[in-house]
């Protein structure tokens, strides 16, 4: 177990090396966010999230999300759903933008012993002074201990811009290395912890994060 377990952890960070070598670290950012899930019927949950970024060595308010969302949990294999988001960025000490973002998600995924493995397929469009559509596509693989409380995950995904005539070297704009842990306290209370290494393709800087997540099930 411990040794399935230490790779499970390690691979975030061999990956990240291999595709962000040559990236110049920019940032220590941190976030924290609360969730609140309620289920009116076995097959669908509705989600409420707000969340908190900071950044310059997490001296700094960088912005804020607060989400509305629905997931339909089709087969324990499938879900897909909606989200809602509307976004405060601070641009200067007295400078907000605002945005708008909706976000479709569709997620598959299989399980074999104590892993599963699931693809998140989720194109957003972002709305502020124009219209920007991308695709986010994410590769999570989380391990459940013999309690199912904590399950230690690692993910990556990438940013693919939808735009016409897109050159091939930027068709990934972004990408994210994560690790991190959900910890199911109880039946209605969760909490996560993760480190994540965001990498902008384009710029080639990163930034090293880390954050918690609780979760309020009702």
């Amino acid at each position: 177990m411990k040794k399935k377990l230490l790779l499970l952890l390690s691979c975030i960070f061999i990956v990240s090396h291999l595709f962000a070598g040559d990236v110049f670290v920019q940032d220590f950012r941190t976030r924290a966010s609360f969730s609140l899930n309620y289920k009116p019927i076995k097959a669908i949950t509705l989600n409420w999230t707000e969340e908190a970024r900071f950044k310059d060595n997490s001296s700094k308010f960088d912005r804020i999300y607060s989400g509305l969302g629905i997931t339909y949990n089709a087969h324990k294999n499938f879900s897909m759903g909606a989200v809602y988001e509307f976004q405060v960025l601070q641009k200067a000490k007295d400078y907000f933008q605002f945005r708008h973002r909706v976000k479709f998600v569709l997620q598959p995924n299989v399980s074999f012993g104590r892993f599963n493995l699931s693809l998140r397929e989720m194109p957003q469009m972002t709305y502020s002074s124009s219209v920007d559509w991308q695709l986010r596509s994410r590769l999570k693989l989380n391990y459940s201990f013999m309690n199912k409380h904590l399950k230690p995950y690692i993910s990556a995904e990438m940013y693919n811009p939808l735009k016409k005539n897109v050159d091939i070297s930027n068709w990934v704009s972004k990408a994210n290395y994560r690790a991190g842990v959900e910890w199911k306290i109880d039946s209605m209370n969760g909490l996560e912890f993760y480190y994540m290494f965001e990498h902008e393709v384009t710029n080639k800087v990163g930034s090293h994060i880390i954050g918690v997540a609780y979760n309020l099930g009702l």
